[in-house]
């Protein structure tokens, strides 16, 4: 089985909020395909409206210590017998094998403003690149960090 995460973040500013930046942000949101997976891997993708809006991705290795891995900003994921669990604090929610599913939130600091959507996929075999942009099994939008 694999775990597949995919985190994306997306930066902007008051003066990129509304109008053509809206409908480009929201559009990168829902069209950043995986790169070849092979294994545990989480992948990045970082857009900010201050460089372009073109994605800047790394990958790297999900590695598991003692049947949890660490994705991005606090989200963990662990197996729990025949469910994985996503966490953040508490637990968001429980994939079964062959499905997945998303967790969002918002940021502000100063002025500048960040989307983060994390993507978690408990899958038999590589996905396809285009697996996270239809509907997930569930999607939960998280309270704010404190």
């Amino acid at each position: 089985m694999l775990v597949i995460a995919q985190v994306i973040e997306i930066e902007y500013d008051a003066q990129t909020r509304g109008g053509p930046a809206a409908i480009a942000r929201a559009r990168q949101t829902r069209h950043v395909p995986l790169p070849p997976t092979s294994g545990d891997v989480v992948h990045a993708h970082a857009l900010s409206f201050f460089e372009g809006i073109a994605p800047r991705t790394t990958s790297r290795a999900l590695v598991f210590e003692d049947g949890a891995a660490a994705i991005a900003h606090d989200v963990l994921v662990r197996h729990a017998g025949e469910r994985l669990e996503v966490w953040r604090t508490s637990t968001l929610f429980e994939l079964a094998r062959g499905t997945w599913g998303r967790v969002s939130w918002s940021e502000a600091r100063d002025q500048t403003r960040r989307e983060i959507i994390v993507n978690v996929g408990w899958f038999d075999a590589p996905p396809l690149p285009h697996v996270f942009l239809g509907a997930p099994k569930i999607s939960v939008r998280a309270p704010r960090p404190r």
